[in-house]
């Protein structure tokens, strides 16, 4: 299934608006021509996956992460059968009301 973002949301937090894409995710902007689609989707994941805007945690033990999970593209690296555990929490602070639209699925019911 596939559904239509928009390419700029406001953070339901701040207010202030925010890219939604990401190579994984993001097939095309409906808005454009294929090959203007295309282009500026190249243009936005230069900078998004730039080497020198890339942070990459050493993990020591003890050690706690936050960060902000609609504001920042973020990935893990491989994990191994034999590495470290791994203990992921997820606190969630209250939502205002910004008007972001629910996602529209084709086809659902």
């Amino acid at each position: 299934r596939s559904t239509i973002q928009p390419l700029v949301r406001l953070h339901p937090r701040t207010g202030r608006p925010i890219l939604y894409v990401a190579e994984m995710s993001t097939a095309n902007i409906v808005e454009l021509p294929a090959d203007e689609s295309e282009a500026l989707l190249q243009e936005l994941f230069a900078v998004l996956y730039d080497p020198a805007l890339v942070y990459e945690h050493t993990w020591t033990n003890g050690n706690l992460v936050i960060f902000d999970n609609l504001l920042m593209q973020h990935a893990r690296g491989n994990v191994v059968p034999d590495g470290p555990a791994r203990t992921l929490r997820k606190a969630i602070a209250p939502v205002i009301d910004a008007g972001i639209e629910k996602p529209r699925f084709e086809n659902a019911r």
